[in-house]
């Protein structure tokens, strides 16, 4: 298997590590664990703002350690909702942690062998409250709904997943409303209507 950190790149995405760059706790860190074994990919949406480049991300962690006192960034890779793309085209998708460390990212004993992949926005869902602070967006925009597919594409390969029960959704740990109702029915759909 490849290493964790290896970048990732395919003719949509483009993988760009920035785990180094976002805010982290002064004293609590994320537990690495070496050849972690990884048995599903676990997709959410923010539930929040859109903000262009780096913002979302470097926003989120610093309220994560901010708000929650969490070592770091909860989610392993990140989607914006307007994402850059590089000279070739290619969107790109930020990797917030080493897919080696255990973030806190979905809880009910999914953290030690998921990885958290999470798309900027605040999407549909029948179980969203009538009342919300924010208006959610419909679905994820055109771009994201394009990189979805290829980042389970190299999660998947990389650790040889299959959709069934590989990929899944926080909607099916615990939180009905993330990551909405098109991440959810994609995920229904790849695993074959499961």
């Amino acid at each position: 298997m490849p290493a964790p950190e290896s970048p990732y790149m395919d003719d949509v995405i483009k993988v760009v590590d920035i785990s180094d760059d976002l805010p982290k706790h002064a004293h609590k860190r994320y537990r690495v664990i070496e050849h972690r074994p990884i048995g599903k990919l676990i997709w959410h949406h923010t539930a929040g703002g859109i903000s262009p480049g780096l913002r979302g991300p470097v926003s989120m962690t610093r309220w994560c350690i901010d708000g929650r006192g969490w070592p770091g960034a909860p989610y392993h890779i990140w989607i914006s909702y307007r994402p850059d793309v590089d000279a070739e085209g290619r969107i790109i998708v930020w990797q917030l942690q080493p897919l080696d460390v255990r973030s806190y990212h979905t809880g009910a004993g999914q953290n030690g062998h998921g990885i958290g992949a999470v798309c900027q926005g605040l999407f549909v869902s029948p179980h969203h409250p009538k009342t919300l602070k924010r208006q959610p967006t419909k679905h994820p925009s055109a771009e994201q709904q394009r990189a979805i597919p290829h980042v389970w594409k190299w999660i998947s390969d990389l650790y040889g997943l299959e959709a069934d029960p590989g990929l899944s959704c926080h909607a099916w740990h615990r939180k009905p409303a993330c990551p909405g109702e098109w991440i959810e029915d994609w995920c229904r759909a790849k695993r074959g209507g499961a």
